[in-house]
């Protein structure tokens, strides 16, 4: 079994006034969200032996904000309140959840699942 806790982030860019409640500041047309991601995974087994066990592989990845920063065109940040990150983090949880964490952390994984599976 492999186990992990990183920190990574995604841009979510060229967004528009319409894209957020009256209640934000105007003019963000980018936001950062910086998210932990923790998680494990566990390679299916296809020992069969006498009593034919085995299992399906197994994974569980839980992300979970850090902040949300937002910027204007030119780059300025624009202040959020910690309700106003959780909101956008809700927003655009789904594309959280589907970003890929950096590629050194995918292969410290690997290394990590092939390290654990040999002891």
């Amino acid at each position: 079994m492999s186990k992990w806790n990183v920190n990574s982030s995604i841009t979510i860019e060229e967004l528009l006034d319409e894209d957020f409640p009256d209640t934000f500041p105007r003019d963000i047309t980018n936001i950062d969200i910086d998210f932990n991601s923790q998680g494990y995974y566990t390679p299916a087994s296809m020992y069969g032996g006498t009593d034919h066990t085995g299992w399906p592989e197994e994974g569980d990845d839980e992300r979970t904000m850090i902040e949300v920063k937002a910027f204007d065109d030119d780059g300025k940040a624009i202040e959020l309140t910690t309700v106003q990150q959780q909101e956008l983090f809700d927003k655009y949880e789904n594309r959280v959840n589907e970003a890929d964490l950096p590629e050194d952390e995918q292969d410290d994984r690997e290394f990590r699942r092939d390290y654990d599976d040999t002891y």
